[in-house]
């Protein structure tokens, strides 16, 4: 199935957080203030539970909804 990809965070200013998204698909565009933004939104084919659990252990926690797998990597309200 296939799954839109979301973060959490707004922008990545740190160049090993971008790296880190950047195997996903994710773009990241400069700002004015050195933060980077993302841009678009990739998608990612999980076929199974352990697809999900592997990727999951791989980005950290997620939040999963109709259509989209957020990485929940930052403050969310």
């Amino acid at each position: 199935m296939k799954f839109k990809l979301q973060t959490t965070g707004d922008f990545y200013p740190k160049d090993e957080e971008r790296k880190k998204l950047e195997p996903l698909g994710f773009k990241f565009i400069p700002s004015d203030y050195e933060r980077f933004y993302i841009e678009g939104e990739p998608e990612i084919e999980i076929n199974s539970l352990e697809d999900l659990i592997e990727f999951s252990n791989k980005f950290g926690e997620l939040i999963i909804s109709d259509g989209y797998i957020e990485i929940y990597d930052n403050y969310r309200e």
